[in-house]
């Protein structure tokens, strides 16, 4: 979830690096009128994505099940659900080409990282010695995500949007300024979603800060990105944390990959720890042998 909201920002300080670049004059008013459009094109098209690849998905699922209810040919739904998930698998392949293609094009223009909104943004990041995996669709590891989400780390992020219009072009220093206050509480707001759950122990009391927290959390992301997709873990988060941890007493994190690892080098700990009082039980236990021998 924290890669999304990165990405969003992101988008944004791309966004004033190409009203800057207009600006300064440093493409044509026809590029940037042509990029632009490139631009919102493939925000829609990300999202048409989004949404085709979650139907191919469920319907294709849909279709697996009738296939082994009732076999391949011996039921209409069965085919029409083959069919459907077919034409999807179709939509789904035009819209990566047309993604693909699009990116394509933008890269000869104006690529995202040579802004210097977004620079700053990286520059920061690389201060907080925080890194994006260069595979995996460049996400963030637990321990980075953890460093991002601290207040000070969001007041950075958020900062380097300012200090780059104060910088490049105070003319709109204050609506940046506006824009980094609206990202600076979405990501103090999932920060303590993210602290609530993220596989420590959760007690009534938790409990009752987490069922405050994600709601105030979920209102605030729509109403800032009414057109932005809502990811599974962003649904896992809404509809099942609270009841999950009401459950669990503990949150999603402990289950994952990485929450399975700090148990491990819990154990680890204890048994370095506790390892020598059964060296000890040992010889106690042969000094009573020889004694009563």
């Amino acid at each position: 979830m924290f890669t999304k909201l990165f990405d969003l920002l992101e988008a944004s300080c791309h966004e004033w690096d190409l009203k800057l670049a207009y600006h300064y004059q440093r493409v044509s008013s026809s590029t940037f009128t042509t990029y632009s459009a490139q631009l919102q094109r493939l925000q829609a098209a990300k999202s048409e994505l989004e949404v085709a690849k979650h139907s191919k998905e469920t319907t294709e699922q849909l279709a697996t099940y009738m296939v082994l209810l009732y076999g391949e040919q011996s039921n209409v739904v069965t085919q029409y659900l083959l069919q459907q998930a077919e034409e999807q698998r179709e939509s789904v392949d035009k819209l990566e080409d047309e993604i693909a293609h699009i990116t394509d094009e933008l890269s000869k223009g104006f690529a995202t990282h040579e802004g210097p909104f977004v620079k700053e943004l990286d520059s920061t990041l690389q201060m907080l010695g925080v890194t994006r995996q260069q595979y995996f669709g460049g996400v963030f590891v637990g321990n980075h995500v953890h460093k991002s989400l601290q207040i000070s780390s969001i007041e950075a992020l958020c900062g380097a949007m300012v200090a780059t219009a104060l910088r490049e072009i105070p003319s709109i220093l204050s609506d940046v300024m506006v824009t980094a206050t609206t990202f600076r509480s979405i990501l103090a707001q999932f920060g303590r979603c993210h602290e609530l759950y993220d596989g420590n122990y959760i007690n009534e009391y938790n409990a009752s800060q987490l069922a405050a927290a994600i709601p105030s959390f979920m209102e605030s992301f729509r109403r800032a990105f009414p057109k932005a997709t809502t990811p599974i873990k962003m649904h896992l988060l809404e509809d099942h944390a609270l009841q999950w941890a009401n459950r669990m007493h503990v949150g999603f994190g402990l289950f994952g990959e990485q929450g399975a690892e700090s148990i491990h080098a819990k154990f680890n700990t204890l048994l370095s720890q506790y390892n020598t009082m059964h060296e000890q039980h040992n010889a106690r236990q042969s000094e009573k042998t020889t004694v009563h021998s």
